[in-house]
């Protein structure tokens, strides 16, 4: 097309002077193309009569399929965007142009689950070596009933599980806590102490459940005294661990142990047998205050384990964000069909949840299982 100037009654501008450029760009993607790739697999002979046949790659399992991509895309969306099965066969059919069936949508995840064999056996034996583990487990509905989720988490490594049972069966299904000797930062559910691992109480519950007695106890303020201590330790741990430490002093240890026992002693006090008081019982606010007194007494280990070993958490949250995607996909989804589909979700969802962790791509490591070389966890980096 001519180039014509506005004040030059339309002259040509093709050999004029250049004084000025303006670039802009557009980022687009271009309208996907289904790719159909055949291939075909020969068999010969040789001169002795022996015939030889080739093989056909992984992702070829049947004269015709779909393939690795289209596989890992639609499982992304079930298990990382949470889509439920129909909105996952249209989101595919509108954004890559291919027209799948809702039966083969809800085959992804349970192909998914065995093509990750090997990494969940890889991923359950890392986690039963490491130092340091959070637990916790959630109720969601499978169909019409209730079933747990369990969470064994390290900031590199994500286990979630699924099982009928909340205590100890359905930790020990889950396949770590029954060989791990680290140390389980959990929220004091009883069942935990029935393994043989060190544990250490979650900061996060122990402060919340003293902010409750603060709030309704009328009794010396106990609970607000113990909040600060263990918030004050914890910053003194955080910036001895900056500096490479790995324990606090002994002296501020035993300092904060002496703090620890005479804030007990106030809380004892501040919860007199009712008896004396000329009452049969406590008061439901002086019986919360009590029995979370007793449990600060005979935790006391447990609870300040995070200053004496440094690698230790002062919380259980990374085992909660890894249920965070449990909630989203029970509100989006409308929760789980069946236990084979959750268990199903649960792998495909450790496998990417881990992956994340490492900075891998959950798109580029579903694809990749789907094409028979599922993303392995990489060993760490001596330092």
């Amino acid at each position: 097309m001519p180039l014509s100037g506005a004040r030059d009654g339309g002259a040509s501008l093709a050999d004029a002077e250049v004084v000025a450029t303006e670039t802009r760009q557009v980022f687009d993607i271009p309208t996907p193309k289904i790719v159909v790739t055949a291939h075909v697999v020969e068999t010969r002979r040789c001169l002795c009569g022996c015939e030889s046949t080739g093989e056909f790659p992984p992702e070829a399992t049947a004269p015709a399929v779909y393939g690795p991509v289209v596989s890992g895309v639609g499982t992304y969306l079930l298990a990382h965007q949470h889509l439920p099965v129909a909105r996952t066969a249209e989101a595919l059919a509108d954004l890559v142009g291919m027209e799948v069936s809702t039966g083969w949508v809800s085959g992804l995840l349970p192909k998914a689950k065995g093509l990750l064999e090997h990494f969940l056996v890889d991923l359950r034996y890392r986690l039963m070596a490491s130092p340091v583990m959070a637990n916790d487990e959630t109720g969601a509905k499978v169909d019409t009933e209730r079933f747990w989720f369990h969470a064994a988490t390290t900031e590199t490594l994500t286990l979630i599980t699924c099982h009928k049972r909340r205590g100890h069966i359905g930790m020990e299904a889950a396949g770590v806590l029954p060989e791990f000797q680290g140390v389980s930062v959990h929220d004091r559910y009883a069942q935990y102490w029935r393994f043989g691992c060190q544990h250490s109480a979650c900061h996060a519950h122990l402060i919340r459940d003293l902010a409750a007695v603060a709030e309704r106890a009328s009794q010396e303020p106990w609970a607000e005294a113990m909040a600060k201590l263990l918030l004050d330790a914890k910053d003194e741990a955080e910036k001895a661990r900056a500096a490479g430490r790995t324990s606090l002093s002994r002296r501020r240890l035993k300092a904060i142990s002496a703090a620890y026992d005479a804030i007990i002693i106030r809380a004892i006090r501040a919860n007199p047998d009712p008896w004396l008081l000329g009452r049969e019982k406590r008061t439901q606010a002086e019986r919360e205050s009590w029995n979370l007194a007793l449990a600060f007494k005979e935790l006391k280990a447990e609870i300040l384990l995070y200053c004496k070993n440094l690698s230790v958490w002062f919380t259980s949250n990374i085992a909660e964000r890894g249920f965070r995607m449990i909630k989203i996909h029970s509100r989006i989804s409308g929760g789980f069909r069946s236990f084979e589909g959750a268990e199903a979700f649960c792998a495909s969802w450790s496998y990417v949840s881990t992956a994340r962790k490492h900075g891998q791509s959950p798109l580029g490591v579903l694809v990749a299982a789907f094409q028979g070389r599922p993303w392995a966890i990489p060993d760490a980096v001596p330092t």
